[in-house]
């Protein structure tokens, strides 16, 4: 039944993505346009050979460029994809930077937003508080969904899931930008623990948004990115399970428990029930960082990273073996998230963890993320260095990460979250000459995203 549901999409995409971009278009200034992706991927494929997209296939992707103190930011989110039977919503959001080390070395970094994740700990969990291979994981792939030939008629409100796209705005050394998944419905498949490989609920959040403001400071020597995460509060969840051979649907929302016509048979509400089975949620993501020619280490207060290191109030920092600190994504800075519950807002305290790329990237769940993801390597020719085409090729990829890492909200119960952690890129200060006229000695970008997106590989 849960297939049906996959295959029951309605239309979602407001607007037909219809910009062009060419190389010429990668030069100083900002600008943003929506594009077909699937079409980019297929004239690729026709001059450098690999497998194009179906043809029937289009999307509609939003590009922000940014090009300002040597640094360039490509930003990219999807506002829907159609299958040629199907149009559906991908909450996936990435972010490359393209800019040049302390020493005047090319570098790129890549962050992307793999998926919701909420988790329960067991008396086999590694970590209290964060999701590990000993907890119950359930990847939350978002969809948009047409319910209506499985559910009664008339019975259950039909799911609609809109995008709502922030427009970037400049005031001088600042930029805002960001994108809205209003009415956002997601099917929970088990991962780990106790729970089956299958779907095991589907349930609506009332958005999940992304907001950010990147900023340069040249006479700091900083250039950082300040991210909103935003998981609106849970509103319906159905729970699938079974007496027997039978499948068993029941229905919570914020007055009580449901059945599938909608009939109530208990006072339970969707928050009582998440919290009675210790539901926690958490977002993963994956953060990629090169040199030319240099090899990149990613330490944590001076060791290597490791799977499930605490970072919750520290950072993780790429450097080079010359001692170059390339990048720095510090949860510290802004480790309290905020929770808006029936009683009022609540703050609490994220925790932070590394993980295993391999264990999560390539579970095979995630397959159409990353072809997704591989698609948006049409692009990346525009901000690679001419003589790395081999990098610049494969660069979108969640599978080649360096690291993962999970942010967790333990006290959760269904309500809103809204969380900001701060990351920050560190470049020289701005020399000047005797007439007071700025030298930029050296300029590095920052950038981190959220891709959340959820489909089937169409890439091998």
């Amino acid at each position: 039944m849960i297939l049906v549901l996959a295959i029951n999409s309605f239309r979602l995409i407001e607007s037909e993505a219809s910009d062009t971009i060419t190389a010429n278009d990668f030069g100083p200034g900002s600008w943003s346009k929506s594009i077909d992706i699937f079409e980019y991927a297929r004239r690729y494929a026709e001059v450098n050979g690999g497998t194009p997209p179906p043809t029937e296939w289009t999307s509609n992707l939003v590009i922000n460029y940014i090009n300002q103190n040597s640094v360039k930011l490509l930003y990219m989110g999807f506002a829907g994809v159609d299958n040629g039977k199907a149009e559906f919503q991908l909450p996936l959001q990435s972010i490359v930077e393209r800019f040049n080390t302390t020493n005047g070395e090319p570098a790129m970094t890549a962050s992307s937003f793999l998926m919701l994740m909420a988790f329960n700990d067991t008396e086999t969990s590694l970590y209290s508080g964060s999701p590990d291979k000993g907890d119950n994981l359930f990847a939350s792939f978002s969809i948009g969904t047409d319910f209506s030939e499985v559910l009664p008629e008339g019975e259950t409100p039909k799911l609609k899931t809109s995008v709502e796209v922030i427009p970037m705005t400049n005031s001088g050394n600042e930029y805002t930008w960001g994108m809205k998944y209003k009415d956002l419905a997601a099917i929970w498949w088990g991962v780990a623990g106790s729970a089956p490989k299958l779907p095991i609920a589907i349930c609506v959040y009332n958005e999940l948004g992304f907001n950010y403001r990147l900023t340069f400071s040249p006479s700091e020597g900083t250039v950082k990115l300040y991210v909103t995460y935003t998981i609106g509060e849970m509103r319906d969840l159905w729970t699938v399970s079974s007496i027997g051979f039978l499948p068993l649907i029941t229905h919570y929302n914020s007055s009580g428990t449901y059945n599938l016509r909608q009939q109530k048979t208990g006072t339970e509400n969707i928050h009582a029930f998440l919290e009675r089975n210790s539901i926690e949620m958490s977002i993963v993501m994956c953060q990629r960082t090169w040199v030319a020619d240099k090899e990149v280490s990613n330490k944590v207060n001076g060791s290597n990273i490791t799977e499930g290191a605490e970072v919750s109030s520290g950072s993780i920092q790429s450097t080079t073996p010359d001692g170059q600190k390339v990048f720095e994504v510090a949860f510290g800075e802004k480790k309290s998230y905020k929770l808006e519950t029936a009683s009022g807002e609540r703050t609490y305290d994220s925790v932070t963890r590394t993980a295993d790329v391999t264990y999560y990237a390539k579970n095979p769940l995630l397959i159409l993320q990353n072809s997704l993801l591989y698609y948006g390597n049409t692009l990346m020719a525009h901000l690679f260095p001419v003589r790395y085409p081999e990098v610049a090729r494969v660069w979108m990829n969640a599978t080649k990460a360096d690291y993962l890492y999970i942010i967790a909200y333990p006290t959760y119960g269904g309500y809103k979250v809204i969380h900001d952690p701060v990351f920050t890129a560190y470049i020289p200060p701005v020399k000047t000459l005797g007439g007071g006229v700025p030298i930029p000695i050296a300029s590095v970008l920052i950038g981190i995203g959220v891709v959340v997106l959820f489909l089937v590989k169409r890439h091998s």
